[in-house]
């Protein structure tokens, strides 16, 4: 019996049928040994795929391979007592040392031996590898133990106590009279009239008592009119003292002035930036806590996952999940913006002042680029890892 084998074949859609009809083939006619693949009677029927023999000899070896890692990591797979028979034939002795076992009762000893300590052992084995973890508390991180981060003022609250109805014109006053009526000043000033005083002392009235006794002027009114000259003069030198040393004082009394306006305002700003970051590191925590929690849960799900993987490798390459899914995209974008950003203002802010600023007496910081840069740096490590 020949048998028809088309090369080419044109089908046409039947509008009316609704199938597809043959309209021109082109073929060969074969009446050579043909092998027919025969079912049995209509029944079920099983198709098995077969490899080259040196393939599956190789992917049996590996599998034994896997296998033994996972015996060796999580014990045996099935999680029940082997029985006597499997439980001998394991250990490998030889005939003679089974014998003798079985007459001194040793066989029976230490297999009684096994299945006293197979609950025990077999719980140690197949229990999750993260069962044991204990989830990262942030908020004793950052406060202690016993704080939370509603134990401390609201950022608001900071703000409205350091910068919120600040008089900058009762700061100047304050810092003013701190810095040029100080006490140190009086005791400064009360320290150069005493040199002064020492000085007439010693050197100016004694000449000036020596001169008008060679004139035989002691008793007369010059003699007091001098005496008054030289206090007078030595008030006029402590007063021009005085105000030299206010007048170099003012200079800085007005960087303590400024000083004082940049601290409240980095406290404020550092206030913000220490509540972001703690924001960003609870994220983070939550989300790792999370995960653990999550990996515990699906462990004996998950724990065969390789092995899963490892038999089916013939089929070829699959991409096998062996984890359980983090933080969303969107969640991670935002932790890194928000922990990028609040370092990179932390390290801006410690950048040293130029001495043009130091010498003008501003003090611009570099925590607003810096946390741009971290908080770009931030998004594109969350889009990466």
């Amino acid at each position: 019996m020949s048998i028809k084998i088309n090369t080419y074949v044109k089908f046409l859609w039947d509008e009316e049928e609704q199938i597809y009809k043959e309209v021109y083939s082109i073929f060969e006619e074969y009446d050579g040994k043909v092998a027919l693949c025969k079912g049995h009677g209509g029944g079920n029927q099983v198709t098995t795929i077969r490899y080259a023999p040196y393939v599956e000899g190789k992917h049996r070896s590996f599998l034994d391979t896997v296998a033994s890692v996972r015996r060796a990591l999580i014990g045996t797979s099935t999680g029940t007592i082997l029985s006597r028979q499997e439980w001998i034939a394991e250990q490998g002795w030889s005939p003679l040392e089974l014998i003798y076992k079985r007459m001194t009762g040793a066989l029976e000893r230490e297999y009684n031996e096994y299945v006293a300590s197979f609950s025990k052992q077999e719980q140690k084995e197949h229990s999750s590898p993260f069962a044991g973890y204990i989830d990262i508390d942030v908020d004793n991180a950052f406060f202690g133990a016993g704080y939370l981060i509603s134990s401390f003022p609201s950022l608001y609250d900071m703000f409205g106590k350091f910068m919120a109805g600040f008089d900058v014109e009762v700061l100047f006053a304050q810092e003013f009279e701190d810095t040029v009526n100080s006490p140190v000043v009086s005791d400064l000033v009360a320290a150069q009239s005493a040199m002064m005083d020492d000085d007439i002392l010693i050197n100016s009235l004694p000449r000036f008592q020596a001169g008008m006794r060679d004139i035989n002027s002691v008793m007369s009114s010059s003699f007091v009119v001098g005496k008054a000259v030289i206090e007078d003069a030595k008030t006029k030198a402590l007063s021009l003292f005085n105000a030299d040393l206010k007048y170099r004082l003012i200079p800085i009394a007005v960087d303590r002035w400024k000083t004082h306006l940049e601290w409240n305002k980095n406290v404020v700003g550092l206030y913000a930036e220490l509540m972001k970051f703690y924001y960003s590191a609870k994220t983070d925590a939550d989300e790792t806590n999370y995960a653990m929690a999550a990996k515990n849960r699906l462990w004996p799900f998950t724990v065969l996952d390789f092995e899963r993987a490892a038999l089916g490798a013939l089929q070829g390459a699959t991409n096998t999940k062996v984890d359980v899914a983090g933080a969303s995209t969107t969640a991670k974008v935002l932790s890194g913006a928000l922990g990028g950003a609040a370092m990179g203002a932390m390290i801006g802010n410690t950048i040293p002042q130029s001495a043009a600023n130091i010498a003008t007496g501003s003090a611009p910081t570099y925590a607003g680029a810096g946390s741009l840069v971290g908080a770009g740096l931030g998004i594109a490590a969350a889009l990466t890892y």
